[in-house]
């Protein structure tokens, strides 16, 4: 929001300020349920279906689910980044009419300070320089071509600056709730969004390149570690009340109570710097976990177990929420539906009136699918959603080859780009 005259003056770097401002993107009550909309300078808004894909590029190939050495998001890296690359496959995007891209921000490790953590500095800073720099680029990149970016907070930042902020974690509290249910977790998340925030609203030319900003790739509790997996416990939460970890009710109103709050603590940061962006959140369906539904936070095989649409849709303040929906297997090894999988959810629950609906995450499993099949099923679900209020999708991924389980949109001369793209089907709703 700086001109570039003032940036100088200030002694800020600004990269590609010459990008194009995009109509804000927003949501509103259409038919009685929400949609997105593009909102132009004089306050028209649009109705629209945001389409596309996650961009994401990682430091080497996954071949195995725990490499030796860790693979991570590295797309925004200084040491991979990769400007030609990007440039290309937003244009390529752009062509066939998609108009949404999802990334995720690396948190780095303490070991490793390529992401947005960076190198220690004396005081510590939040964030990486470089990092912010590739960042603004692919942002400004993306809005040149007419397309949208979403956001991902993944982690903390790993570095002093934010363990500053947090202080310690109590030994009740495992990994990853502990980012949820304690005060220092919600402080130095809420710092995380409004830093973040607060840098590209003033790096950017405009923050309606910003899609929204999701809070989380996919939230969730682990049950194998505390304070879930200490049944004698009685813990307070950041939300201020106690909680019996001997009652299975009691468990569930922690996890439903807090993520609420923690959503709701980390949207207003950021809207404290940005008022006008999205702020979303990533959740996998129950059935993805093999789960019938919310149990508790019971032991289970799978010890993983999402927040809930149904109360975030009522009582968080988020813009939208952001479910995943891969069509592999259904409960226990069953063959998936759709609406056996939304029924985990609670679908008739989630209120839709008071919160549009995306698919921020979609795709084809080699395992169970031919390319051919799979880009069928990727758009008989695209088609098939819409009856649940779903109004916007991106396939996981664009072109991700270090990841080799999953068919990206690119593969087999952009079979799946070709057969969902937007030129094609206007109305992803049609048949």
């Amino acid at each position: 929001h700086a001109p570039a005259s003032l940036a100088v003056l200030l002694g800020l770097t600004i990269v590609g300020c010459t990008a194009a401002i995009l109509p804000r993107a927003s949501t509103t009550l259409i038919n009685d349920v929400q949609r997105f909309v593009r909102i132009d300078e004089h306050g028209t808004a649009t109705m629209f279906y945001p389409r596309g894909s996650n961009y994401i590029r990682l430091n080497g190939s996954q071949g195995t689910l725990s490499p030796v050495n860790p693979v991570y998001h590295a797309t925004f890296s200084p040491i991979y980044y990769n400007r030609t690359a990007i440039q290309t496959s937003l244009t390529a995007m752009a062509a066939l009419g998609y108009d949404y891209v999802r990334v995720f921000i690396d948190a780095g490790t303490p070991d490793r300070r390529d992401g947005i953590n960076g190198p220690e500095t004396t005081p510590p800073q939040p964030f990486s320089d470089a990092y912010i720099d590739n960042l603004v680029e692919f942002l400004n990149l993306a809005s040149d071509a007419g397309i949208y970016t979403m956001i991902t907070l993944e982690n903390l930042p790993a570095n002093k600056y934010f363990a500053n902020v947090s202080g310690p974690t109590p030994s009740w509290a495992g990994f990853p709730q502990a980012n949820i249910l304690t005060a220092g977790g919600v402080r130095a998340w809420a710092e995380f969004g409004r830093q973040l925030a607060n840098t590209l609203y003033t790096r950017l030319v405009s923050t309606s390149a910003i899609f929204a900003y999701s809070l989380a790739n996919e939230l969730c509790v682990d049950a194998s570690q505390p304070p879930f997996s200490a049944p004698g416990l009685a813990i307070m939460t950041a939300d201020g009340q106690v909680y019996n970890m001997s009652s299975p009710a009691s468990r569930q109103q922690c996890v439903d109570a807090n993520s609420v709050y923690w959503a709701n603590s980390v949207a207003a940061a950021i809207r404290a710097a940005d008022p006008a962006v999205m702020v979303t959140l990533g959740m996998f369906t129950f059935e993805a976990v093999n789960k019938a539904g919310p149990d508790g936070i019971l032991p289970a095989a799978d010890p993983r177990h999402p927040v809930r649409p149904a109360i975030l849709s009522q009582y968080s303040t988020l813009s939208f929420l952001d479910v995943h929906i891969y069509p592999t297997y259904g409960l226990n090894g069953t063959r998936w539906t759709l609406a056996g999988d939304l029924a985990t959810e609670e679908w008739p629950n989630v209120r839709l009136a008071r919160m549009a609906i995306l698919m921020g995450e979609t795709g084809a499993f080699k395992q169970v699918y031919s390319l051919p099949a799979g880009a069928a099923e990727l758009r008989a679900l695209q088609q098939n959603s819409c009856a649940y209020g779903f109004s916007g999708w991106a396939v996981w991924t664009w072109d991700t080859w270090e990841q080799g389980f999953l068919w990206n949109m690119a593969d087999g001369s952009y079979t799946i780009a070709n057969a969902l793209a937007p030129i094609a089907h206007p109305n992803p709703c049609a048949p």
